[in-house]
């Protein structure tokens, strides 16, 4: 800040002349502002509705006192605290400036958020609105449009939840008067930094918590981290399924077995498969305590194919009919013209293959003899005398 100086003597000097002089030395130490200066000062007092702001050197501004930072926060306003903010209003001879602590708007916006992009700097901003095409961004004086393929790493189902949110954004493009930003620029950012301590420190046979980010019929992605790890359909379980979602559904938490890591070479992507089936107890083990040839057990068909029909006895143990044992050495083109999907019948346990995992069964009353009510109802486990029990008496 300049400092006054002494005047000359004081003799021979009259009042007005005196008044003119000091007037013209504090107009020469005021420090001439002009629209978009970055200034920093000290509130001197907080008003109802402004604070003043003393810049130094013989300015004063006004600061709103419902604005937020830069980066978002609520003004913190007391008395002696330092604060920094943007040139909108120079302010006229004998009157204060007016500063803005947020992205100012007009001209000096559009500068102030071109020098954000080439720093890519973090901007604030609040959600006004949307429509089809993203959501509408109020990053303090400017308008500013967020595509729908810049929300989020996955398009979000719905926009409405964002409108009132204060979100963070990159600015990623100046069209024109429109304002393009970008929250997933901000999103992608964290989680390649995750995905990279996660690819450092993730090993083979290890257990990860993740969640399910996808399904498709070949498998499942999972984030395990920052990184989407393959969960092939044959690793989700033990069980018989068609595909992922018969059982996962996004969003789903779940802990997975790593079973390869490939940290990729050149520009190819790292990849990680995982396993959900390693996990669980196998059903097969179990098995050797039941499973005897000669048992009977009340089974569900879960796949049909034209040799013959996969029964479930358990979750993760299912044997095969043979179509001539199905149809009681009757001629069928396809099993599925006398069995259907989910159908329940009662069998006898044959030949078990322990080291191939195989069983082979054959139905207690081919179903080609059965009447339509003899071929649902019951449950899994049923004794052979149970079963013949329960088959004699709805004869």
């Amino acid at each position: 800040m300049a400092e006054l100086g002494m005047v000359g003597g004081s003799e021979g000097v009259g009042e007005e002349s005196f008044e003119r002089l000091l007037e013209e030395s504090l107009a020469r130490s005021r420090v001439r502002l002009n629209q978009g200066d970055r200034v920093r000062g000290t509130v001197l007092s907080v008003g109802r509705r402004d604070a003043v702001v003393d810049l130094g050197a013989k300015r004063e501004a006004l600061l709103d006192r419902g604005e937020v930072t830069m980066s978002g926060e609520p003004l913190s306003l007391n008395v002696g605290e330092e604060v920094e903010g943007t040139v909108v209003d120079e302010g006229s001879e004998g009157e204060p400036a007016r500063i803005t602590a947020q992205v100012p708007g007009g001209r000096l916006g559009r500068q102030w958020l071109a020098e954000a992009k080439r720093e890519n700097r973090t901007v604030t901003g609040v959600v006004r609105g949307y429509n089809r095409g993203g959501l509408e961004i109020q990053i303090g004086g400017v308008r500013a449009f967020c595509p729908m393929s810049q929300v989020d790493a996955r398009p979000p189902d719905d926009l409405s939840v964002f409108v009132g949110q204060r979100l963070s954004f990159k600015v990623h493009d100046l069209r024109g008067r429109q304002v393009v930003v970008s929250h997933r620029s901000l999103l992608d950012e964290e989680r390649n930094a995750k995905a990279q301590e996660t690819l450092a420190n993730i090993t083979e046979g290890q257990t990860l918590h993740g969640s399910v980010a996808s399904l498709h019929d070949f498998g499942a992605f999972v984030d395990i981290g920052g990184v989407d790890a393959l969960l092939p359909t044959s690793e989700v379980t033990r069980r018989r399924i068609a595909k992922p979602s018969d059982v996962l559904k996004p969003g789903q938490d779940l802990d997975v077995q790593v079973l390869k890591i490939d940290l990729g070479e050149g520009r190819r992507r790292p990849r990680v498969t995982v396993s959900l089936k390693a996990l669980e107890t196998d059903p097969w083990e179990a098995a050797r305590e039941w499973l005897l040839e000669g048992a009977a057990f009340r089974g569900k068909v879960v796949g049909i194919q034209p040799f013959g029909v996969f029964v479930e006895l358990v979750p993760g143990v299912d044997g095969l009919i043979h179509v001539s044992d199905l149809a009681g050495g009757r001629h069928v083109e396809h099993p599925e013209e006398i069995v259907s999907p989910g159908q329940e019948i009662d069998v006898l346990v044959g030949p078990v293959d322990w080291e191939n995992r195989r069983v082979s069964l054959s139905p207690l009353v081919p179903i080609a003899e059965r009447a339509p009510e003899e071929t649902t109802g019951g449950s899994f486990g049923t004794t052979i005398g149970e079963a013949l029990k329960d088959r004699q008496g709805r004869q």
